[in-house]
């Protein structure tokens, strides 16, 4: 049959295939659209999230997760501005992330016990495992 029939009206197939494929293109653009929207956190967002996380991972006590969120949110400003205004030189930029991670680990460790500073040490090794594994996968 040339010709289909679509809710009582004869539409071609070529119609209807355009028709899909606008609806198509459509669904995907607003798709990336939201994707996009999802990954942009506020530094408050991120600091939230990370406190979280280390106050299960490190059982932290209402008083050191006070000020582990502080330190959080210092360093994801920090690391926003940084990344805002990046330099023309990628290791200027690379040595100055580092840096504002080194600094969040000093205070870290400076709020807390020792059985917390081992958990807090292993997450730092798993942290870099992980990403040399990255990078030992992107070679």
């Amino acid at each position: 049959m040339k010709d289909m029939i679509l809710t009582g009206n004869i539409i071609s197939k070529g119609k209807v295939m355009k028709k899909m494929f606008l609806v198509c293109t459509l669904i995907s653009i607003l798709n990336i659209a939201c994707a996009s929207q999802k990954r942009q956190k506020t530094p408050e967002q991120r600091a939230a999230k990370k406190t979280e996380v280390f106050e299960k991972k490190l059982n932290l006590s209402a008083s050191q997760a006070v000020k582990v969120r502080s330190i959080m949110l210092s360093q994801a400003i920090r690391i926003d501005s940084l990344r805002n205004n990046r330099q023309a030189v990628k290791k200027a930029y690379h040595r100055a992330h580092h840096n504002i991670l080194e600094q969040t680990d000093e205070r870290m460790y400076s709020i807390l016990n020792p059985q917390q500073k081992k958990a807090y040490a292993d997450w730092v090794k798993q942290r870099k495992e992980r990403k040399l594994a990255k990078k030992g996968n992107a070679i």
